[in-house]
């Protein structure tokens, strides 16, 4: 065997193994890092949730549920699910928000197979800090 198909046959191996890279690791796709509402007075063009992320741009799959009862603890039959894939925003429709006066709400990134959940956010009715409108602000963050 030459020097040179030695050289060759030490180095392939090694290359594989330094050219394999996880996307997860290097900061390319990351989980939702916030989920935020629009502050603007709602006007009858529905909420729109913006989710923040570093990263490639992927598909996001949000969970929305309506809740009617605030107080209740969790989701219930007679609340509501929303279930869409979008990018970094999604518009709730101000049919939903006349309903219903809680939404809880996570948004889930796949990651080549890996998927990277959000926590939940809480959101609720409110007026807003100049008191002529309503808006919908977080309630809470929920791990």
């Amino acid at each position: 065997m030459t020097k040179l198909s030695y050289l060759i046959c030490l180095l392939f191996p090694l290359q594989i193994l330094t050219s394999c890279n996880d996307d997860t690791d290097n900061g390319v796709c990351n989980a939702v890092s916030n989920i935020s509402a629009d502050p603007a007075c709602q006007t009858g063009s529905g909420l729109k949730l913006t989710a923040e992320r570093n990263g490639d741009q992927v598909g996001i799959e949000w969970m929305i549920y309506a809740v009617k009862d605030s107080a209740a603890k969790g989701y219930t039959e007679t609340d509501l699910k929303i279930h869409e894939v979008t990018t970094t925003q999604i518009t709730v429709p101000d049919s939903i928000l006349k309903r219903y006066k809680t939404l809880i709400v996570t948004a889930d990134v796949n990651c080549s197979g890996l998927i990277k959940h959000s926590i939940h956010y809480s959101f609720v009715p409110a007026i807003s800090s100049t008191g002529t409108c309503k808006v919908w602000k977080l309630s809470a963050p929920i791990n």
